[in-house]
């Protein structure tokens, strides 16, 4: 694969959360299932439930501060800025713990999540920052409220308790009015 097919009309081939990628160097989409399996005495186990798992993609990437302009010559910026900047940002985009839309070669993936950030540094990428990226795809359920009517249920009941703390002065207990509450599902079934 030449350098020219990860890019696109001179732009950069991956973008998330509107951090351009230079280079693609790799991608990797997992699709997984689980089949539930429920052991028999005699036989296979009995596997009857099929969940589909949510894809996961893992993508090694590389920033370069030297720009190769789309037919407009070279340009460049400090190693050390450039590298320690793009990794603030990939950094700032993990701890966000936001949802994003993720553009590669294969797909458009929408609800992903960085779930692994990490990066080698060493003699060979000096002037360069390569990183491995791990995106999940979330699913999230809406959330509802409802309003339950309380006609017709007894808001309280009085029960006649001796408190230990109301003694007179002959250590008798005084009898005060305590108001009890019943839960609404004791007052729908035991009414």
């Amino acid at each position: 694969m030449d350098l020219l097919s990860f890019f696109k009309s001179g732009k950069s081939c991956l973008i998330f959360d509107d951090i351009n990628i230079d280079v693609s160097l790799s991608e990797s989409h997992v699709y997984e299932t689980d089949v539930t399996k429920n052991p028999v005495e005699d036989g296979a186990p009995i596997c009857d439930n099929i969940i589909n798992k949510s894809p996961k993609i893992n993508i090694k990437g590389l920033c370069s501060p030297i720009k190769i302009e789309y037919l407009g010559g070279i340009g460049s910026m400090s190693a050390k800025s450039f590298i320690q900047s793009k990794w603030q940002q990939l950094l700032n985009l993990r701890e966000s713990k936001e949802t994003l839309t993720l553009f590669t070669g294969l797909a458009t993936y929408t609800d992903m999540i960085m779930t692994s950030l990490s990066t080698t540094r060493d003699i060979s990428n000096a002037n360069h920052l390569e990183f491995t990226a791990t995106f999940e795809q979330i699913r999230t359920v809406p959330v509802s409220y409802t309003n339950i009517s309380q006609a017709g249920i007894p808001k309280k009941k009085i029960v006649d308790k001796t408190n230990s703390s109301q003694k007179d002065a002959g250590g008798t207990k005084n009898k005060i009015k305590v108001e009890k509450q019943n839960s609404i599902l004791h007052q729908l079934f035991f009414k």
